[in-house]
């Protein structure tokens, strides 16, 4: 498994960074399969 290194820094990050980061957090959380069964009806479309 890959660790992510968080430090605080004065260096200005660019969009692709941060997406790569939450992409990480993501990919070790449950949110996709949670997602995947909440059943979708009328009412949430």
């Amino acid at each position: 498994m890959k660790r992510i290194r968080v430090e605080l820094s004065n260096k200005c990050l660019i969009t692709p960074s941060g997406l790569t980061l939450v992409g990480a957090a993501l990919g070790k959380s449950d949110l996709v399969k949670c997602s995947n069964r909440v059943a979708v009806d009328k009412k949430r479309s």
